[in-house]
Protein backbone atom coordinates (compact mmCIF):
# COMPACT_ATOMS: atom_id res chain seq x y z
CA UNK A 1 0.00 0.00 0.00
CA UNK A 2 3.05 2.33 0.82
CA UNK A 3 4.53 1.65 -2.15
CA UNK A 4 1.92 2.53 -4.58
CA UNK A 5 1.12 5.96 -2.93
CA UNK A 6 4.65 6.81 -3.17
CA UNK A 7 4.09 5.70 -6.90
CA UNK A 8 1.63 7.85 -7.01
CA UNK A 9 3.44 10.81 -5.47
CA UNK A 10 6.19 10.11 -7.55
CA UNK A 11 4.26 9.87 -10.81
CA UNK A 12 2.53 13.57 -9.42
CA UNK A 13 6.08 14.97 -9.18
CA UNK A 14 7.22 14.20 -12.31
CA UNK A 15 3.80 15.61 -14.22
CA UNK A 16 4.49 19.10 -12.21
CA UNK A 17 7.88 19.35 -13.38
CA UNK A 18 7.26 18.69 -16.69
CA UNK A 19 4.60 21.01 -16.78
CA UNK A 20 7.34 23.52 -15.60
CA UNK A 21 9.74 22.86 -17.94
CA UNK A 22 7.00 23.27 -20.71
CA UNK A 23 5.84 26.27 -19.02
CA UNK A 24 9.07 27.81 -19.00
CA UNK A 25 10.43 26.43 -22.40
CA UNK A 26 7.03 28.45 -23.91
CA UNK A 27 8.10 32.16 -22.20
CA UNK A 28 11.03 32.05 -23.76
CA UNK A 29 10.01 32.36 -26.97
CA UNK A 30 7.98 35.53 -27.07
CA UNK A 31 3.98 35.68 -28.78
CA UNK A 32 3.16 37.57 -31.91
CA UNK A 33 0.25 38.46 -33.53
CA UNK A 34 -0.30 37.50 -36.92
CA UNK A 35 -0.89 41.22 -38.03
CA UNK A 36 2.35 42.27 -36.95
CA UNK A 37 6.21 42.02 -38.15
CA UNK A 38 7.83 43.25 -35.39
CA UNK A 39 8.04 42.06 -32.20
CA UNK A 40 10.04 43.88 -29.77
CA UNK A 41 10.63 42.69 -26.27
CA UNK A 42 13.37 45.29 -25.60
CA UNK A 43 11.85 48.39 -27.07
CA UNK A 44 14.20 49.68 -29.40
CA UNK A 45 12.32 49.71 -32.21
CA UNK A 46 10.97 52.87 -33.20
CA UNK A 47 6.53 53.71 -33.34
CA UNK A 48 7.41 54.73 -36.96
CA UNK A 49 9.65 51.98 -38.36
CA UNK A 50 7.10 49.70 -37.13
CA UNK A 51 4.63 51.17 -38.47
CA UNK A 52 6.47 51.49 -41.64
CA UNK A 53 7.40 47.72 -41.39
CA UNK A 54 3.66 46.39 -40.53
CA UNK A 55 2.44 48.55 -43.55
CA UNK A 56 5.21 47.31 -46.35
CA UNK A 57 4.72 43.84 -44.88
CA UNK A 58 1.07 43.97 -45.06
CA UNK A 59 1.17 44.57 -48.75
CA UNK A 60 3.74 42.17 -49.21
CA UNK A 61 1.98 39.22 -47.74
CA UNK A 62 -1.37 40.31 -49.28
CA UNK A 63 0.67 40.73 -52.96
CA UNK A 64 2.90 36.95 -52.85
CA UNK A 65 2.44 35.47 -49.32
CA UNK A 66 5.75 36.36 -48.53
CA UNK A 67 6.50 37.87 -44.95
CA UNK A 68 9.81 39.82 -43.82
CA UNK A 69 9.30 39.48 -39.61
CA UNK A 70 11.34 40.83 -36.17
CA UNK A 71 11.95 39.76 -33.40
CA UNK A 72 14.08 41.81 -31.02
CA UNK A 73 14.63 40.11 -27.56
CA UNK A 74 17.48 40.35 -24.57
CA UNK A 75 18.36 37.11 -24.68
CA UNK A 76 17.56 33.56 -26.40
CA UNK A 77 17.13 31.98 -22.85
CA UNK A 78 19.86 29.67 -23.44
CA UNK A 79 19.56 28.62 -27.13
CA UNK A 80 21.95 29.02 -29.73
CA UNK A 81 20.74 32.05 -31.67
CA UNK A 82 20.21 29.57 -34.49
CA UNK A 83 18.42 27.12 -32.90
CA UNK A 84 16.30 30.00 -30.98
CA UNK A 85 15.72 31.46 -34.56
CA UNK A 86 14.89 27.89 -36.06
CA UNK A 87 12.03 27.29 -33.05
CA UNK A 88 10.67 30.60 -33.22
CA UNK A 89 10.22 30.83 -36.73
CA UNK A 90 8.23 27.54 -36.74
CA UNK A 91 6.39 28.39 -34.04
CA UNK A 92 5.42 31.55 -35.56
CA UNK A 93 5.02 30.21 -38.84
CA UNK A 94 6.73 32.66 -40.97
CA UNK A 95 5.50 33.12 -44.57
CA UNK A 96 2.48 31.58 -46.60
CA UNK A 97 1.67 27.75 -45.56
CA UNK A 98 2.19 26.43 -49.12
CA UNK A 99 5.08 28.49 -50.29
CA UNK A 100 6.72 28.44 -47.07
CA UNK A 101 8.31 31.85 -48.35
CA UNK A 102 8.66 33.48 -44.72
CA UNK A 103 12.30 35.06 -43.59
CA UNK A 104 12.38 35.98 -40.22
CA UNK A 105 15.48 38.29 -38.31
CA UNK A 106 16.24 37.67 -34.68
CA UNK A 107 18.25 40.37 -32.51
CA UNK A 108 19.73 39.33 -29.72
CA UNK A 109 20.49 42.96 -27.94
CA UNK A 110 21.61 41.75 -24.56
CA UNK A 111 23.90 38.68 -26.40
CA UNK A 112 24.66 41.65 -29.09
CA UNK A 113 23.97 38.85 -31.89
CA UNK A 114 21.80 38.42 -34.41
CA UNK A 115 20.59 35.27 -36.85
CA UNK A 116 18.53 35.41 -40.32
CA UNK A 117 16.51 32.23 -40.95
CA UNK A 118 14.85 31.27 -44.49
CA UNK A 119 11.75 29.56 -45.39
CA UNK A 120 12.02 26.08 -46.84
CA UNK A 121 10.58 27.53 -49.79
CA UNK A 122 12.97 30.52 -50.66
CA UNK A 123 16.23 28.88 -49.38
CA UNK A 124 16.87 28.53 -53.02
CA UNK A 125 17.01 32.97 -53.10
CA UNK A 126 17.51 33.66 -49.93
CA UNK A 127 21.06 31.02 -49.67
CA UNK A 128 23.79 31.34 -46.63
CA UNK A 129 25.86 33.90 -48.64
CA UNK A 130 23.46 36.25 -49.76
CA UNK A 131 22.01 36.42 -46.44
CA UNK A 132 25.11 36.99 -45.14
CA UNK A 133 25.75 39.75 -47.45
CA UNK A 134 22.86 41.85 -46.60
CA UNK A 135 23.65 41.39 -43.22
CA UNK A 136 27.09 42.73 -43.26
CA UNK A 137 26.08 45.83 -45.63
CA UNK A 138 22.93 46.73 -43.98
CA UNK A 139 22.65 44.61 -40.42
CA UNK A 140 25.98 45.42 -38.89
CA UNK A 141 27.49 49.30 -39.64
CA UNK A 142 24.17 50.13 -37.41
CA UNK A 143 24.12 47.32 -35.03
CA UNK A 144 27.22 47.53 -33.99
CA UNK A 145 27.09 50.91 -32.85
CA UNK A 146 23.69 50.26 -31.05
CA UNK A 147 21.34 51.90 -33.93
CA UNK A 148 18.99 49.02 -33.84
CA UNK A 149 16.60 50.45 -35.47
CA UNK A 150 18.43 51.64 -38.00
CA UNK A 151 19.75 47.81 -38.70
CA UNK A 152 15.66 46.77 -38.84
CA UNK A 153 15.12 49.25 -40.98
CA UNK A 154 17.79 48.86 -43.52
CA UNK A 155 17.74 45.43 -43.31
CA UNK A 156 14.32 45.16 -44.34
CA UNK A 157 14.44 47.12 -47.25
CA UNK A 158 17.66 45.00 -48.43
CA UNK A 159 15.39 42.02 -48.35
CA UNK A 160 12.09 43.44 -49.40
CA UNK A 161 14.35 44.53 -52.56
CA UNK A 162 14.74 41.01 -53.32
CA UNK A 163 11.13 39.79 -52.94
CA UNK A 164 10.22 42.57 -55.46
CA UNK A 165 12.63 41.12 -57.60
CA UNK A 166 11.59 37.53 -56.95
CA UNK A 167 7.91 38.05 -57.60
CA UNK A 168 7.90 41.08 -59.97
CA UNK A 169 6.19 43.60 -57.51
CA UNK A 170 6.21 47.17 -58.65
CA UNK A 171 7.56 49.07 -54.94
CA UNK A 172 8.85 52.34 -53.81
CA UNK A 173 10.55 52.54 -50.98
CA UNK A 174 9.36 56.39 -50.49
CA UNK A 175 6.27 55.12 -48.96
CA UNK A 176 3.86 51.96 -48.21
CA UNK A 177 1.42 53.15 -50.12
CA UNK A 178 2.92 52.90 -53.45
CA UNK A 179 3.23 48.93 -53.27
CA UNK A 180 1.13 47.58 -56.21
CA UNK A 181 0.75 44.13 -56.77
CA UNK A 182 1.90 42.73 -60.16
CA UNK A 183 -1.43 43.51 -62.31
CA UNK A 184 -2.21 40.25 -65.15
CA UNK A 185 -1.59 40.77 -68.30
CA UNK A 186 -4.97 41.04 -70.35
CA UNK A 187 -5.86 39.25 -73.32
CA UNK A 188 -6.48 41.35 -76.62
CA UNK A 189 -10.20 41.36 -77.11
CA UNK A 190 -13.28 43.70 -78.57
CA UNK A 191 -13.80 44.42 -82.31
CA UNK A 192 -11.19 46.14 -83.60
CA UNK A 193 -8.90 43.53 -81.88
CA UNK A 194 -10.90 40.59 -83.82
CA UNK A 195 -10.58 42.54 -87.13
CA UNK A 196 -6.65 43.26 -86.62
CA UNK A 197 -6.39 39.42 -86.19
CA UNK A 198 -8.62 38.50 -89.19
CA UNK A 199 -6.61 41.47 -91.61
CA UNK A 200 -3.31 39.51 -90.83
CA UNK A 201 -4.71 36.40 -91.50
CA UNK A 202 -5.85 37.70 -95.23
CA UNK A 203 -1.88 39.16 -95.36
CA UNK A 204 -0.51 35.92 -94.64
CA UNK A 205 -3.13 33.99 -96.99
CA UNK A 206 -2.14 36.01 -99.73
CA UNK A 207 1.57 36.44 -99.46
CA UNK A 208 1.55 31.95 -99.23
CA UNK A 209 -1.23 32.39 -102.90
CA UNK A 210 1.51 34.63 -104.59
CA UNK A 211 4.51 32.75 -103.43
CA UNK A 212 2.93 29.74 -104.92
CA UNK A 213 1.93 31.39 -108.35
CA UNK A 214 5.58 32.82 -108.50
CA UNK A 215 7.16 29.52 -108.35
CA UNK A 216 4.53 27.60 -110.73
CA UNK A 217 5.07 30.32 -113.70
CA UNK A 218 8.72 29.98 -113.09
CA UNK A 219 8.32 25.99 -113.23
CA UNK A 220 6.56 26.30 -116.70
CA UNK A 221 8.90 28.84 -117.91
CA UNK A 222 12.11 26.36 -117.69
CA UNK A 223 9.43 23.53 -118.63
CA UNK A 224 9.67 25.48 -122.04
CA UNK A 225 12.77 26.24 -122.12
CA UNK A 226 14.10 22.96 -123.41
CA UNK A 227 17.53 21.36 -123.21
CA UNK A 228 19.68 18.39 -124.15
CA UNK A 229 19.13 14.95 -123.97
CA UNK A 230 20.17 14.73 -120.48
CA UNK A 231 18.92 17.69 -118.58
CA UNK A 232 22.21 19.84 -119.31
CA UNK A 233 22.08 20.22 -122.92
CA UNK A 234 21.60 24.21 -122.74
CA UNK A 235 20.22 26.74 -121.27
CA UNK A 236 16.58 25.71 -120.72
CA UNK A 237 18.46 22.29 -119.06
CA UNK A 238 20.56 24.32 -116.83
CA UNK A 239 17.11 26.15 -115.11
CA UNK A 240 15.21 23.20 -115.34
CA UNK A 241 18.09 21.22 -112.87
CA UNK A 242 18.46 24.52 -111.38
CA UNK A 243 14.96 25.42 -110.03
CA UNK A 244 13.36 21.96 -110.47
CA UNK A 245 16.08 20.23 -108.82
CA UNK A 246 16.76 22.71 -105.37
CA UNK A 247 13.17 24.59 -105.11
CA UNK A 248 10.83 22.15 -105.93
CA UNK A 249 12.65 19.20 -104.75
CA UNK A 250 12.61 17.42 -108.17
CA UNK A 251 15.43 15.02 -108.40
CA UNK A 252 17.78 16.17 -111.19
CA UNK A 253 18.73 13.62 -114.22
CA UNK A 254 22.02 12.30 -114.22
CA UNK A 255 23.91 10.18 -117.07
CA UNK A 256 23.94 6.38 -115.77
CA UNK A 257 26.41 4.45 -117.71
CA UNK A 258 24.34 1.29 -118.84
CA UNK A 259 24.43 -2.04 -117.02
CA UNK A 260 26.92 -4.71 -117.66
CA UNK A 261 26.00 -7.58 -119.76
CA UNK A 262 24.80 -10.29 -118.39
CA UNK A 263 27.53 -13.51 -117.46
CA UNK A 264 27.70 -15.66 -120.45
CA UNK A 265 25.94 -19.31 -119.88
CA UNK A 266 28.00 -21.65 -117.56
CA UNK A 267 30.03 -18.11 -116.39
CA UNK A 268 30.83 -17.51 -112.73
CA UNK A 269 27.98 -17.63 -110.54
CA UNK A 270 27.11 -15.49 -107.35
CA UNK A 271 27.97 -17.45 -104.24
CA UNK A 272 25.84 -19.19 -102.26
CA UNK A 273 24.63 -17.15 -99.27
CA UNK A 274 25.40 -18.27 -95.72
CA UNK A 275 23.21 -19.73 -93.19
CA UNK A 276 21.16 -17.74 -91.17
CA UNK A 277 21.62 -17.20 -87.35
CA UNK A 278 20.08 -19.62 -85.73
CA UNK A 279 20.54 -17.94 -82.96
CA UNK A 280 17.97 -14.80 -82.34
CA UNK A 281 18.20 -11.25 -83.32
CA UNK A 282 21.93 -10.08 -83.19
CA UNK A 283 23.00 -6.76 -82.18
CA UNK A 284 25.36 -4.49 -84.13
CA UNK A 285 27.79 -6.76 -84.72
CA UNK A 286 27.62 -8.73 -81.17
CA UNK A 287 26.17 -11.90 -80.13
CA UNK A 288 22.40 -13.19 -79.36
CA UNK A 289 20.17 -14.99 -77.12
CA UNK A 290 17.43 -16.82 -77.37
CA UNK A 291 16.16 -15.22 -74.20
CA UNK A 292 15.76 -17.37 -70.46
CA UNK A 293 18.40 -16.35 -67.99
CA UNK A 294 17.64 -15.30 -64.16
CA UNK A 295 17.58 -11.99 -62.01
CA UNK A 296 18.43 -11.26 -58.39
CA UNK A 297 14.68 -11.01 -56.40
CA UNK A 298 14.40 -9.22 -53.50
CA UNK A 299 18.30 -7.47 -53.20
CA UNK A 300 19.82 -5.16 -55.72
CA UNK A 301 21.12 -1.56 -55.17
CA UNK A 302 16.63 0.14 -55.49
CA UNK A 303 14.98 1.22 -53.15
CA UNK A 304 12.39 -2.10 -52.43
CA UNK A 305 12.52 -3.77 -49.15
CA UNK A 306 14.92 -5.66 -48.71
CA UNK A 307 17.24 -3.41 -51.15
CA UNK A 308 20.74 -2.03 -50.82
CA UNK A 309 21.81 1.02 -49.88
CA UNK A 310 18.85 3.66 -50.65
CA UNK A 311 18.45 5.67 -48.25
CA UNK A 312 14.85 7.44 -47.42
CA UNK A 313 13.91 11.01 -48.22
CA UNK A 314 13.77 13.90 -46.15
CA UNK A 315 10.61 15.44 -46.00
CA UNK A 316 9.39 18.23 -47.87
CA UNK A 317 8.82 20.75 -45.24
CA UNK A 318 10.56 21.90 -41.90
CA UNK A 319 8.69 21.72 -38.59
CA UNK A 320 5.38 22.12 -38.10
CA UNK A 321 4.87 25.86 -38.87
CA UNK A 322 2.84 27.97 -36.17
CA UNK A 323 -0.55 29.96 -37.12
CA UNK A 324 -1.43 27.66 -40.29
CA UNK A 325 1.83 29.33 -41.58
CA UNK A 326 5.08 28.21 -43.12
CA UNK A 327 8.01 26.54 -41.94
CA UNK A 328 11.92 26.04 -42.35
CA UNK A 329 14.49 23.62 -42.96
CA UNK A 330 17.26 25.32 -40.99
CA UNK A 331 20.32 27.25 -42.51
CA UNK A 332 20.58 31.21 -42.46
CA UNK A 333 23.19 33.25 -41.70
CA UNK A 334 24.23 35.47 -38.53
CA UNK A 335 26.27 37.93 -36.98
CA UNK A 336 30.70 36.90 -37.70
Amino acid sequence: MLRRIFSLLLALLLAVSLAAGASASSRDFPTRDVTSYVVDEVGVISSDTVRYIDDCGSALEEACGAQIVFAVVDFTGGYEIDDYAYELFNQWGVGDKEKDNGVLFVLATGAEDYYAMPGAGVTDVFTGSRLQRILDQYMEPDFAVGDYDGAVRETFDATMEVFTDLYGIDWNDDAAETWQAPEPERESGGILAGIGQIFRFVILIVLVIAVVLIFTLLARAVRLGGGGPYGYGGSGGFWRGLFLGSLLNRPRSYYRPPPPPPPPFGGPRRPPRPPRNPGGFGGFGGGSTRGGGAGRSGGGFGGRPGGGFSSPRPPAGGGFGGFGGGSTRGGGAGRR
